[in-house]
């Protein structure tokens, strides 16, 4: 059955004709290892440039990576022309949320709800609360930098997820001055585990809704990378 399958996948499989690695047609397999490497869009834009820089890749069974930006609001317009895929959505364990939702209509309405917040009006109304947590960050670079090296991408990724935090929550999670001497967080720490929980969940779906089933505290007991991201949801 499997060996069916891998030929069918090969050799006539509407994506067929898009080229890409050759493993890459019969299974997820080669995608989830190049995620785990941490940066598979860097193996992807090589594979881009291998076949004479074609725009559109074939990544796994039933997935491309497209390069061309031109195409961003041909996918992405509002409308059933590209569905969202639901067994990747489904990896994130966050049922009928505005990004994970897969019904077209489901997810209109939620957009349209939301939509007000992120206009230039609504973005503009955040610039307190941007000078705000910049003042946080500036003041604590200004006391670290003459005492030790410091890590400016989980400096930035602290603030950024402290404005997100405030603004989808009205409550500041204090993750800027979470510890004194560096820019390390708990949250971020589990926002990591979180990104590669998913990757593991899309790989493995049957362990991913076994997951959904067992109490937290089976989970934590069960797996470290599973208990940083329990300590995301608290947050």
């Amino acid at each position: 059955m499997i060996f069916l399958r891998g030929l069918y996948r090969r050799h006539l499989h509407p994506l067929r004709k898009f080229p890409g690695h050759p493993e890459a047609c019969v299974s997820t397999a080669w995608a989830y290892s190049e995620a785990l490497k941490g940066y598979p869009e860097e193996t992807f834009e090589v594979l881009h440039k291998r076949y004479s820089k074609l725009t559109t890749l074939r990544v796994g069974p039933n997935e491309l990576h497209i390069s061309d930006p031109e195409l961003y609001k041909v996918i992405y317009k509002q409308g059933d022309s590209f569905p969202k895929y639901g067994p990747f959505y489904e990896s994130f364990a966050a049922s009928h949320s505005l990004f994970t939702e897969t019904d077209s209509v489901k997810h209109k309405e939620r957009r349209r709800i939301l939509s007000p917040m992120f206009s230039r009006t609504g973005i503009l109304k955040l610039e307190p609360l941007m000078h705000e947590k910049l003042s946080l960050l500036d003041s604590k670079i200004e006391k670290l930098c003459h005492i030790k090296e410091i890590d400016i991408y989980n400096a930035f990724r602290l603030l950024t997820s402290e404005v997100i935090m405030q603004f989808s929550f009205a409550k500041s999670a204090e993750m800027i001055n979470e510890h004194d001497d560096n820019f390390n967080s708990r949250f971020t720490d589990a926002l990591t585990a979180a990104v590669h929980s998913v990757s593991y969940a899309y790989e493995n779906p049957l362990v991913g809704y076994i997951g959904k089933c067992l109490p937290a505290w089976i989970l934590r007991i069960m797996s470290p990378e599973m208990s940083k991201v329990l300590d995301l949801v608290e947050v």
